[in-house]
């Protein structure tokens, strides 16, 4: 049996610096997500003897999660054309290391062939195609665009301080290893093994917090037939898009949050298609009846001629967008005067 030999271990309230460690010492962690849970270590640091633990407890299927530019470089196109996933990792092209491999589906081979994805000067011919490991293309921004595993292994090993390219895979379950591990499984796993554990949102909010979402662009005062509101406009760092929040008061914790995506169809005058724009009516009013609140307007693709009330797509993305403009309204100081300019995240965490 392969194991990892585990140093000793205490608990932690801040679950991401901790993997962050582990991953920086070549160790694997366990992220969770809401119904599944992947080992995952950093690409860079790649061992026989690693990658052995991983396909012993895990489905088998190692793939190395790199940035969609990295593989542009290293000629590695996704696998299909066709893109089902809705902006998720897409896989590319399976390679191995040309250099220091035999069959290339050994632990051995594929360790030099994930190390090699994670090596800044691989060039394309140093990996030959087809072969045993899959890549994934994930965006620049990682978890903020898409809550996926792969992105969470990228951006993981990238917080880590190395190359950011993360190996990672399905943990089958303890009981039946016919099956994936749920969750509870998922933490036995890590405490017989030593391992760190967090989840894809606890990667999410470390990110917003150190990197930032929304810049506040302006603010002014807008009448609506509601009632009067502080408007105060964001620019996502994600999507480049303005967004508004309509303020009442000065929101605190408690206050109500409406977030309303937008919506070509309920712009139609007199339009029965949804009741997207009933919603943001009684949205305003109730905030307007309150005395405070946010109704949160997220731009989104109005090019789709689909109902975001009906359509999932884009949803974490406004959800995401929303929270990092609650966060910031609650957290700032009561401005002094129109105009008045800030930054989500302050600084790094």
């Amino acid at each position: 049996m392969t194991t990892i030999e585990a140093p000793a271990r205490t608990g932690t309230a801040e679950p991401v610096p901790a993997a962050l460690a582990e991953l920086a010492a070549g160790r694997p962690v366990v992220v969770l997500d809401d119904r599944e849970a992947h080992l995952v270590f950093a690409a860079a640091h790649a061992t026989a003897r690693l990658v052995a633990f991983a396909v012993r407890h895990t489905s088998g299927l190692l793939r190395a999660a790199i940035s969609a530019e990295r593989a542009d470089e290293l000629r590695l196109p996704p696998m299909t054309s066709a893109d089902d996933r809705r902006g998720g990792a897409v896989h590319a092209v399976a390679v191995d290391a040309v250099a220091g491999v035999t069959t290339g589906i050994s632990a051995a081979d594929r360790a030099r062939t994930i190390t090699a994805l994670a090596e800044p000067r691989t060039a394309p011919d140093d990996l030959a195609r087809p072969g045993h490991v899959v890549p994934l293309r994930v965006g620049s921004h990682g978890v903020l665009a898409h809550r996926g595993p792969a992105e969470a292994a990228a951006d993981l090993a990238a917080l880590a301080g190395l190359s950011r390219a993360g190996a990672f895979d399905q943990l089958i379950g303890l009981d039946d290893p016919t099956l994936l591990a749920p969750a509870a499984e998922a933490r036995a796993f890590a405490r017989e093994h030593g391992l760190a554990v967090l989840s894809i949102d606890d990667v999410v909010a470390h990110r917003m917090r150190r990197d930032g979402v929304v810049r506040r662009c302006a603010e002014a005062r807008l009448p609506l037939a509601a009632g009067t509101f502080r408007a105060v406009g964001y620019r996502s760092l994600l999507d480049e898009h303005e967004h508004l929040a309509l303020v009442q008061g000065w929101p605190e914790g408690s206050s109500p949050v409406h977030v309303h995506r937008e919506c070509a169809l309920s712009a139609v005058p007199g339009a029965a298609h949804c009741g997207c724009r009933r919603r943001l009516d009684i949205a305003l009013e109730d905030c307007a009846r309150r005395g405070e609140g946010i109704v949160v307007l997220v731009r989104g693709d109005m090019t789709s001629g689909t109902c975001p009330a009906t359509d999932p797509r884009g949803q974490h993305l406004a959800d995401l967008l929303a929270e990092a403009i609650t966060t910031d309204l609650r957290s700032s100081d009561r401005p002094t005067s129109a105009g008045r300019t800030g930054v989500y995240a302050r600084g790094h965490a």
